[in-house]
């Protein structure tokens, strides 16, 4: 835990939903780290730019990293976007938010609050939306896999999850241009999913 800073009411919010998600008390988590993330705003001067930086993290004491909570809040978005309608109604929001607000945010942790993004607009039955925001991932990105991998996912094994048709011709030639174009296959297991299809 950091202990540079001293304990704020973000940082209270963020612990307490911590202690929910060790709990599994998931809807408790969902709200308080939609507080958590509604405090540590107020708190965060405009010249933060970064959410990974030592500068960020010197205001939290309720995490090691601040950037890590964040994966740890889209993590429950995704888990819990079925189950729980306040996952959907303030995780756009939340995704939004977080990348307006850090624009110089490593763009690994960027595509990773557009791949929840996606996932929350297709449970909202949005799937050109989310399909659209995954093409312009793969678009910007094309040497990472990450959004062949989604997409492709989505059009086959997640299809029935979100009430889509399957497209698995789609998804294999998907997955067969990452091969091609990306540089991270392996850390995505590109080629195990192929075999999967």
């Amino acid at each position: 835990m950091n202990t540079a800073a001293p304990l704020n009411l973000a940082d209270e919010w963020i612990e307490a939903g911590y202690y929910y998600l060790k709990e599994n008390w998931r809807y408790k988590a969902l709200t308080c780290w939609w507080h958590g993330w509604q405090e540590a705003g107020k708190i965060l001067p405009e010249t933060i730019r970064d959410p990974s930086t030592e500068e960020c993290n010197r205001f939290f004491s309720s995490c090691d990293f601040f950037s890590n909570w964040l994966r740890d809040y889209l993590f429950l978005l995704e888990e819990n976007l079925e189950r729980y309608p306040v996952a959907i109604q303030n995780g756009l929001q939340f995704c939004q938010e977080v990348v307006d607000r850090f624009p110089e945010m490593n763009y690994l942790l960027v595509n990773s609050f557009v791949e929840t993004t996606s996932y929350l607009l297709l449970a909202l039955g949005k799937s050109e939306q989310a399909f659209s925001l995954l093409e312009q991932l793969i678009e910007q990105h094309p040497k990472a896999a990450q959004g062949y991998v989604v997409l492709a996912a989505t059009l086959s094994m997640d299809a029935q999850r979100f009430n889509l048709r399957p497209d698995f011709d789609r998804a294999k030639l998907l997955l067969l241009q990452a091969q091609k174009n990306a540089t991270d296959c392996a850390d995505w297991d590109v080629e195990m999913r192929l075999e999967d299809l």
